[in-house]
């Protein structure tokens, strides 16, 4: 499992998402044979992480093999920092009632 091996190395902000279709041209009908699901994976990082970060999952994932799969790299224009405030105790016993 590709996130849990990037969060060993730190790597927390991660996400990812299925999507599902059948090949351009052909008329898809969800659950037949000719339709396919894919993993799509976000993984965020520093610019002097990127090169790194690009490469263990190039090996991790064996994309060298046909078929597999692929990398988008991309330039993060803007970033919105999210820091969640701790819960204390209080607000916890709250919730729970």
């Amino acid at each position: 499992m590709l996130i849990p091996e990037l969060m060993k190395r730190g790597i927390n902000e991660v996400y990812f998402y299925n999507v599902a279709g059948s090949p351009v041209g052909r008329k898809s009908v969800a659950g037949v044979a000719d339709s396919f699901d894919v993993e799509q994976f976000h993984v965020l990082v520093s610019a002097d992480q990127a090169e790194n970060v690009f490469d263990f999952i190039y090996r991790f994932c064996d994309l060298s093999e046909p078929n597999k799969g692929f990398i988008n790299m991309n330039k993060l224009f803007r970033s919105t920092r999210l820091d969640l405030p701790e819960l204390n105790d209080t607000v916890n016993e709250e919730m729970s009632d």
